[in-house]
């Protein structure tokens, strides 16, 4: 699993990068062994634990599209009146 760091030397350079582990408990023990600080880790598509992938959606008929988009129009006009100016 990948995860962003946010990581602090012992000189105080910040250090910011995205690193491979099993889990994040394994991350944080590895980083704490090379004597790094850990200020912030989180899982690369997360935002507090909420993924950020969205489902993949089949592409549209343009075909089907269009007249849809075409049907709509034409509910959406309001309803003829019987006139010689008319264009319904």
């Amino acid at each position: 699993m990948e995860f962003r760091c946010r990581l602090a030397s012992p000189n105080g350079e910040i250090v910011e990068g995205v690193y491979v582990a099993a889990s994040e408990a394994h991350l944080r023990h590895e980083l704490d062994e090379k004597g790094l600080y850990v200020l912030s880790l989180h899982a690369k598509h997360t935002i507090g634990g909420v993924s950020l992938h969205l489902p993949q959606r089949k592409g549209i008929n343009t075909r089907e599209f269009l007249v849809f988009n075409q049907e709509l129009r034409r509910c959406s006009r309001p309803a003829c009146r019987w006139s010689s100016r008319s264009t319904c």
